[in-house]
């Protein structure tokens, strides 16, 4: 495990022409283009010192004060994703200036590729800045203000985009991450929150998550990612509707860890059962992670299109863009290993 954390420290970028200071390099890739570009996106980085700072308390103080290192270096890095108008928000990409798609040859070019501020970024870094309650209280209203003109009421679930020119888009692993952030803050749940929370429930229910996974997230498509979302929240807030549903999940994931071949998945799946309070044995091959195709998370350039070609084009494996990042393929390993040994 030690060979592995140092492995994730050396990673992160000391600062290049294409990683800013703090950034742990990935690539956006698509095996049908033979296309591979890298990617200085800040999900990758939040999302890695996101896990890092959930199973600090299993580590040894010489790696904690390793953590404390990467979450400073990132932090420095951060305001080049901020909101460009100086808002409370963040971006997938760089906005200062903006950078979508870098150093790509086509879609950096076209203003229909360029991102708006999302929930899933936001939240992220929100939890890695340790954002005071009023602070997220702030962010919580501007969620619901960029929500609200796409539904009627009150009793909706969060949109992933802060931008007016995306279609409304429900996301469960970005709602997993910011109703995390809120439940973090310790707010008291509001009307939004509780569809948001029933929201999730349903696509637990209805087995969507199984069924549909490109549907109910977009941006993860993956049944065992979905499923890891699920578990990082329920497992570490007790939340009623969600708990109902425990039995299935444990279950479902039970069956997929079964029958799963790929290595990365099944640890995820193996992640989560932990999580959901189910110990089980697992025995990690190192080679078999190391040569599993994963993808922690995904672009369908077509799926904001509104008309019916596009739709139908978008889950199409051609049309997505995968990313990859290896040092957040490392923190999910090292996240599995340090969730076994708290159980002994």
């Amino acid at each position: 495990m030690y060979s592995i954390f140092e492995r994730i420290v050396n990673l992160q970028s000391r600062g290049s022409d294409i990683y800013p200071k703090g950034i742990f390099p990935s690539q956006r890739t698509n095996s049908s283009w033979k296309y591979t570009r890298e990617d200085s996106n800040v999900f990758a980085t939040a999302s890695i010192l996101f896990i890092l700072k959930g199973i600090i308390i299993y580590l040894p103080n010489h790696q904690k004060g390793k953590i404390a290192e990467l979450t400073s270096n990132a932090k420095g890095a951060f305001e080049k994703y901020a909101n460009m108008h100086g808002g409370l928000t963040y971006n997938f990409w760089q906005t200062k200036p903006s950078q979508h798609f870098p150093n790509g040859r086509l879609f950096q070019y076209f203003k229909h590729f360029k991102l708006p501020d999302d929930i899933d970024d936001t939240a992220l870094i929100y939890i890695i800045q340790q954002r005071n309650k009023e602070e997220v209280e702030q962010l919580r209203g501007k969620v619901i203000q960029h929500s609200q003109p796409f539904k009627k009421g009150t009793n909706y679930a969060y949109n992933t985009w802060f931008g007016q020119n995306m279609p409304f888009e429900n996301d469960v692993c970005a709602l997993c991450n910011l109703l995390y952030l809120f439940l973090d803050a310790d707010l008291e749940l509001c009307n939004e929150d509780l569809a948001s929370l029933d929201f999730i429930a349903k696509s637990i229910q209805s087995q969507s998550f199984i069924d549909e996974p490109f549907k109910v997230a977009r941006h993860y498509a993956s049944t065992p990612l979905i499923i890891y979302h699920y578990a990082r929240l329920m497992g570490s807030f007790e939340i009623p509707v969600l708990e109902n549903q425990k039995e299935l999940l444990i279950t479902k994931t039970l069956e997929l860890f079964a029958n799963e071949k790929n290595a990365m998945n099944k640890l995820l799946l193996h992640t989560s059962l932990l999580r959901f309070g189910h110990n089980m044995s697992f025995k990690m091959n190192e080679e078999e992670l190391s040569n599993s195709k994963f993808y922690p998370f995904i672009g369908a350039p077509f799926a904001p299109f509104s008309s019916f070609l596009p739709k139908r084009i978008a889950p199409k494996p051609w049309a997505i863009i995968n990313w990859q990042c290896e040092a957040l393929k490392l923190t999910y390993i090292i996240e599995n290993e340090v969730l076994k040994m708290s159980y002994t």
